[in-house]
């Protein structure tokens, strides 16, 4: 077959290269681990760690208080599909009730990540050299959006690393059975961590379509028998895990209802992320609509040209499907994802590393050869310098050694395993939530179209939560928050009420959490008559009025959720609440 004029690096790789690579990657191992404890945690965090702990609960209950009720979908929202969660539950269940449970859950990534690379490796091996490979692993890692957000403990590692499977499965060696088989598994195992796989398979079996057309156009002939019986072994290993999971969740009797599908498998990744587009007369198309269209025939064209680059058919056509996969990818999320994300890039933002190294070290050779003095690897470590700059210039540190951390151990501290805790995305993690959703963003889209219930404020009185935070909260939720509960010097506000008594002392006052309260005033603890009978000590008020008549009116009362003030609680009484600001 004729081919183009073409420079390629030299496949070997030199014993000082060598060195150079070994450095660089313990380089980026020592700044991974670095980025654990340094770089600024994320409520995603929170939200899939709550997760990981409802499973964990499940299999391995906690505390009789909370029981075997946390079935996720069932009793615990979430909206993503359930493999990542459920398989970091055991690991998780090891470390037990510690707010030091983000760094441990984040340090349990890096084996996904050191996966990765050596994935990224294969691929680059598999179409170009092993040394393309070791430096394609080198820049990917060095990536400023792999590298910050693969440190967060998030679904998307687990979905980069399953997706990239598929690819060296499709590209380092000749598609058997066998192999086709594997390849549906990981398929399948990318599709139970993230629906987005949509997107990847959609783009993939794109690249395989143009990958055929090439191949047939080039002398390869069609065997009917052997492609039903590879693709009859892709569908069996795609529905092996998946299977698994709705088995599962059909005998819990929480894979799909048509009555009620909420606290459904379903529901959760797929009903509740379909948010529908009120219907706006006069507004036009987006425009975004038509990315795809007119990536693809700029696809195809790039994909016959690399094709007719390479050296051997076979790998011309490798290239091609991982060309065509990660930029169709690319133009379908752009095109009809309704919610882009930086994270949604990661299964195929190492695969530019792929078709990159080859490049830098071609031209490192060209200019090398030109320029005398000029090292062979100055481009790529130029490439990484680059790369560091752009961290640095993004990464986004912990203002404060217990920033993410603290707010755990405040509600670990306040609460005990069967209370309540109303978080917007349960930074809490080890206590359930009042109201079923988290308050992420679809959620918040369908709270303001009307399409869920705001029921927050009853479901705060009944399940008697007393600690609370305000984040995301708004209208009369937060309203309510502010008028019973109190801000402490955490996150997190307790229930009670600032009093103010009158000259006479006597201050009425209505509670809406039913709980047990303590009376404190500035110099200590409060005497008086609560309701007709002498204070002496905590008591537990009823919903409704109440009346206090202080013995030493001299200022204002914290009314305290007794519970928080016993464990450290300490109610400012410098501060205004919201009805007393001006």
């Amino acid at each position: 077959m004729q081919t183009l004029p073409h420079h390629l690096p030299s496949p070997e790789i030199a014993p000082a290269e060598r060195r150079w690579l070994a450095g660089l990657l313990l380089a980026l191992l020592a700044a991974r681990v670095w980025c654990v404890w340094k770089v600024q945690f994320t409520s995603d965090e929170a939200q899939h760690l709550h997760v990981v702990w409802a499973w964990a609960n499940h299999l391995w209950p906690y505390s009789a208080a909370v029981g075997d009720r946390t079935l996720p979908y069932r009793d615990v929202f979430d909206n993503h599909t359930p493999l990542f969660h459920l398989l970091c539950a055991p690991l998780f269940r090891l470390f037990g009730e510690t707010a030091q449970v983000m760094i441990y859950m984040r340090l349990a990534m890096l084996p996904l990540f050191a996966a990765t690379l050596w994935l990224v490796a294969k691929i680059g091996m598999a179409l170009f050299s092993p040394r393309a490979g070791w430096w394609a692993a080198v820049l990917a890692g060095f990536f400023p959006l792999l590298i910050l957000k693969t440190v967060e403990f998030r679904t998307d590692e687990l979905w980069m690393t399953a997706w990239l499977a598929v690819v060296a499965i499709a590209v380092c060696g000749p598609l058997t059975v066998r192999r086709l088989f594997a390849l549906g598994l990981a398929v399948g195992a990318a599709f139970a961590v993230s629906m987005k796989t949509v997107l990847l398979v959609l783009a993939l079996l794109l690249a395989g379509l143009v990958v055929l057309v090439l191949w047939w156009r080039n002398g390869g002939a069609w065997r009917g028998a052997k492609a039903l019986a590879g693709a009859g072994a892709v569908l069996a290993g795609l529905l092996v895990v998946p299977g698994l999971i709705a088995a599962y969740f059909a005998a819990q009797h929480a894979l799909y209802s048509a009555h009620d599908p909420v606290g459904t498998l379903y529901y959760g990744v797929i009903g509740h992320n379909l948010v529908p587009h009120p219907a706006k007369p006069g507004v036009s198309m987006p425009s975004r609509l038509f990315w795809f269209p007119v990536a693809l025939p700029l696809l195809v064209g790039a994909a016959v040209w690399i094709f007719h680059r390479a050296a051997r058919p076979a790998q011309g056509l490798r290239r091609a499907l991982v060309l065509v996969m990660g930029g169709g990818f690319l133009a379908l999320l752009h095109s009809y994802w309704p919610m882009i994300t930086e994270q949604d890039y990661l299964p195929v933002a190492p695969l530019l590393a792929v078709l990159v190294a080859p490049g830098a070290l071609a031209l490192g050779e060209v200019l090398h050869a030109r320029r005398a003095g000029l090292p062979r690897l100055a481009l790529p470590l130029a490439l990484v310098a680059l790369e560091c700059a752009g961290t640095v210039k993004f990464i986004k540190l912990r203002p404060r050694a217990d920033e993410g951390i603290g707010p755990i151990a405040e509600a670990l501290r306040y609460t005990d395993p069967g209370d309540f805790v109303m978080d917007a995305k349960s930074g809490a993690i080890f206590r359930r939530r009042p109201f079923y959703f988290a308050l992420e963003n679809v959620t918040l889209r369908r709270l303001n179209r009307g399409l869920l219930k705001d029921d927050i404020i009853e479901r705060l009185i009944a399940t008697r939560t007393c600690v609370a935070s305000d984040k995301r909260l708004s209208g009369p939720v937060l309203d309510f928050l502010h008028a019973n509960y109190l801000p402490g010097e955490g996150r997190y506000a307790v229930a009670g009420q600032r009093l103010h008594p009158a000259a006479d002392g006597r201050t009425a006052f209505s509670i809406q959490i039913p709980a047990t309260y303590a009376l404190v005033a500035s110099h200590g603890t409060a005497a008086g008559q609560l309701d007709g009978k002498p204070y002496a000590g905590k008591v537990f008020l009823d919903a409704g009025p109440h009346e206090f008549v202080s013995e030493h009116p001299s200022g204002p009362l914290n009314l305290v959720w007794a519970q928080a003030l016993e464990r450290g609680f300490q109610p400012d009484f410098s501060a205004k609440t919201e009805t007393e600001a001006p």
